[in-house]
């Protein structure tokens, strides 16, 4: 039971703490999001970050997305999102 416990807090611990975690299990863990237009194959805006920043990128290219949708009428709007392995920071 107790076991048990200290799991359930270690795993409830790591969920909150997403960036931490991120930061230091995958800190070169890349991530690009951009918001497209696909109507003209315009980008619209460009999210990028590693390691700790590579937590929010997605959420915030799709946060811009449906901005753009909002403010200007167009349902054509889309999310392109890469993931890579930064080798710079092996270094």
């Amino acid at each position: 039971m107790k076991s048990l416990c200290l799991s359930a807090v270690l795993i409830l611990i790591l969920a909150s703490c997403e960036k931490m975690t991120r930061a230091v299990l995958m800190p070169n863990r890349c991530q690009t999001c951009e918001v497209i237009n696909d109507l003209d194959q315009e980008v619209l805006a460009t999210f990028d970050g590693c390691g700790a920043d590579f937590v929010d990128v997605e959420d915030d290219a799709t946060i811009c997305a449906f901005s753009w949708v909002k403010s200007t009428s167009n349902p054509y709007i889309s999310v392109v999102c890469h993931t890579w392995k930064d080798e710079d920071e092996d270094e």
